[in-house]
């Protein structure tokens, strides 16, 4: 008896561990759904005229970033 129930108790555990990961499918959408969200955004920001002020500001301190590192400081 004391057999069966170790059989059991090892099936429970297999098989609340299988429901507890995430589907191979859905972390698939995952990855998908980011890579174009990225793409489209980099498309959009390509297509404007001007820069956001977020691009400009850090564009702008990347610059000044570099002027100190050429500049020895």
């Amino acid at each position: 008896m004391p057999a069966i129930n170790d059989m059991i108790d090892v099936r429970t555990g297999r098989m609340s561990a299988s429901g507890s990961r995430l589907p191979a499918l859905i972390f698939l959408l995952f990855v998908s759904v980011a890579l174009l969200s990225g793409l489209l955004a980099g498309y959009a920001m390509a297509k404007r005229k001007s820069r956001s002020w977020l691009q400009h500001d850090s564009v702008r301190d990347s610059d000044s970033d570099h002027d100190l590192r050429r500049a020895g400081s």
